[in-house]
């Protein structure tokens, strides 16, 4: 009986460590909510569309990005104002001369003020960089005049 005892109180303090470890202080505990992205794909100029809910935080702000997966990079962002009833919506801009070779996606934060650390999150939703981004002049067709 006794060895149970111990085997058990050994067993709940290793999980209790390990959910210490697994969960650093300040992180934000529970899933990622769903926030809505229109569309979801487009060449440089695209403004998309993003939207949610639930960032009823006293004062919040959402840091709503696109960011090149590939670099890390942040391409374009703004901060959102929730409403009183904690719903948002902004918009993005897919800028000139990024790369369509790779891969993008759009986030989204709920913070009590701006830099802080993020009270709720959203879900990331892909951004597809469609057709060459790159600006191109085409030469007018040479004139000629009658002899």
């Amino acid at each position: 009986m006794t060895r149970r005892l111990i085997i058990g109180i050994a067993a709940a303090a290793v999980g209790t460590v390990a959910s210490m470890v697994a969960t650093p202080a300040g992180a934000q505990e529970g899933p990622l909510l769903p926030m809505q992205v229109s569309p979801t794909g487009g060449p440089a100029g695209t403004v998309i569309e993003v939207s949610g809910e639930n960032c009823d935080l006293e004062d919040p702000v959402v840091h709503i990005q696109l960011v090149d997966v590939d670099t890390g990079e942040a391409v374009d962002s703004v901060d959102a104002s929730p409403d009183e009833a904690g719903s948002w919506a902004d918009e993005l801009t897919v800028p000139d001369g990024v790369d369509p070779n790779h891969d993008y996606v759009v986030e989204a934060a709920c913070a009590p003020f701006p830099g802080a650390t993020p009270d709720v999150r959203y879900e990331s939703v892909e951004f597809d960089v469609t057709g060459d981004t790159t600006a191109t002049t085409v030469p007018p067709p040479p004139t000629t005049e009658p002899a």
